[in-house]
């Protein structure tokens, strides 16, 4: 370990100021703003170099470039913070916590620090073994970033030459990294992996903070723990993909887009924040873009029910200026820099045969029932699958109603939806299928493991005994 970890930490520091600046006015205990800032910092700081990045070497300014728009933007945030700090102070806001439930809630997130700290140690050893981390880590999302830091400017005309590595794949996760190596001014294989704990932090921080909004104060430290006691987590956060950035970034989003459509309390992130958030799942890998789609399908279907409001059309704006960074970026990329045929060898002739093959629906059916058991494999998932699938059957049996089961919507049904997606295009696949199941579809239940465990922890386990009444002048009908 060197001191380039120093970079990582305070790009991470500067994502949680620039949240601090931007959300948490509905955030009511400073562990809630505290989480608010970890789930919000790393989106906003990831966004913010690597689009910048990306769009100096678009425009033509060159890496050069990227210190001009960054000062631009950093001089736009200071005044966006600055008008949000002299907005008068809410009318209202609910209690705070008692004495003894803050020390209760200290005690509960002083144990998820020793789960993460002994998580984190434990798997120092596999990092040792395989420094440049994963299969993926190693020859697609880190050796981008190289070779991003490397060629500099020519790295446009250097990208579609890189076959083996994905050229197509969007550049959010390397983009960060190269920016955090260009700080440092010298390759390393400290950042790539620190920065791995950025998303674990956004992951459990939001995950958290989604919980907390629903449940007990106890229940959101729980599923904190559950999250990072997963070993697929610290699999991935090692490994230097992508897959748990989308993670991350899915569970902001969903618990943006839930602020929007439930009226009991005020707004923690403004709509252009939550749109960014959504625009950057499509510039961190294809499958973000289904999943960000199925969320903000979700949530609009969700807003037209009864104990929701229904966002203003300022909002749905807010959303659709904020996601255009993450989508142009991801156009330019796939259009002018690095093309590809995925689409085309998917829709080839043959499709149909590999649909209506039984023993493909069987195979696929098989590798996801197989998840469910703790020690299959590498024994990726322990007993968290297991749990949540449980916690859910006897939920269910309750019929969740009110806000808890609003929340099991919001989170909950993306996930279902997604499963389906990837289980369908498990069965067109035009690569050898086992090997398509056995090398992604951990990777894919990571990208749903935060949503999942908020919709069992937040919404099916803990229902209401009523339905919370929305604020007077929340805009609830």
């Amino acid at each position: 370990m060197d001191a380039s970890i120093v970079v990582v930490l305070g790009v991470l520091g500067a994502g949680c100021l620039l949240a601090d600046a931007t959300v948490g006015r509905g955030e009511v205990t400073l562990v809630e703003r505290l989480l608010a800032d970890l789930a919000w910092g790393p989106a906003i700081v990831a966004g913010l170099l690597s689009l910048t990045g990306f769009a100096s070497l678009a425009v033509g300014l060159g890496q050069a470039g990227r210190g001009t728009l960054l000062a631009a933007l950093a001089v736009a945030g200071l005044v966006a913070a600055a008008k949000r700090r002299s907005r008068p102070p809410l009318d209202a806001s609910p209690p705070r916590s008692s004495a003894a439930g803050d020390r209760d809630a200290l005690l509960s997130w002083t144990a998820v620090v020793a789960v993460t700290a002994g998580y984190g140690w434990s798997f120092l050893r596999w990092l040792s073994q395989r420094p440049l981390g994963s299969w993926d880590g190693m020859g697609i999302w880190t050796y981008r970033a190289l070779q991003w830091f490397r060629a500099g400017d020519a790295f446009p005309s250097t990208i579609g030459l890189l076959v083996e590595s994905k050229p197509g794949y969007p550049l959010l996760v390397p983009g960060l990294v190269t920016a955090e190596l260009t700080l440092w001014g010298a390759e390393t294989t400290v950042i790539p992996v620190a920065t791995g704990w950025f998303w674990v932090l956004a992951a459990a921080a939001a995950t958290a903070l989604a919980v907390a909004r629903r449940a007990p104060a106890a229940v959101a430290p729980a599923a904190a723990a559950l999250l990072l006691s997963t070993p697929m987590v610290w699999n991935a956060a090692f490994g230097q993909g992508a897959d748990l950035a989308v993670a991350a970034l899915a569970v902001v989003a969903a618990l943006g887009l839930g602020d929007l459509v439930v009226g009991d309390r005020p707004a923690s992130a403004p709509a252009w924040l939550i749109g960014l958030v959504l625009g950057l799942m499509v510039w961190t890998k294809n499958e973000g873009a289904i999943l960000a789609s199925l969320l903000l399908v979700v949530a609009a279907v969700v807003a037209r029910g009864r104990l929701t409001r229904r966002p203003r059309w300022t909002d749905w704006l807010g959303l659709a200026i904020g996601a255009v960074p993450g989508i142009a970026a991801t156009v330019v990329l796939k259009t002018l820099w690095a093309t590809s045929g995925e689409v085309e060898r998917y829709l080839a002739p043959d499709l149909w045969s590999r649909l209506a093959d039984p023993s493909r629906w069987q195979t696929v059916a098989g590798a996801f029932a197989s998840r469910l058991v703790p020690w299959n494999g590498e024994a990726l998932w322990g007993g968290t699958l297991v749990l949540l699938g449980g916690l859910a059957a006897l939920a269910v049996v309750r019929r969740p109603a009110g806000g808890a089961a609003v929340a099991a919507a919001l989170f909950g049904a993306p996930v279902l939806l997604s499963l389906a997606i990837d289980a369908g295009i498990y069965l067109i696949t035009p690569e050898p299928l086992e090997w398509h199941l056995r090398t992604s579809l951990d990777r894919l239940g990571l990208q749903l493991l935060p949503l999942a465990v908020v919709a069992v922890l937040g919404g099916l386990v803990v229902s209401d005994p009523e339905p919370r009444t929305p604020k007077a002048g929340s805009g609830v009908p």
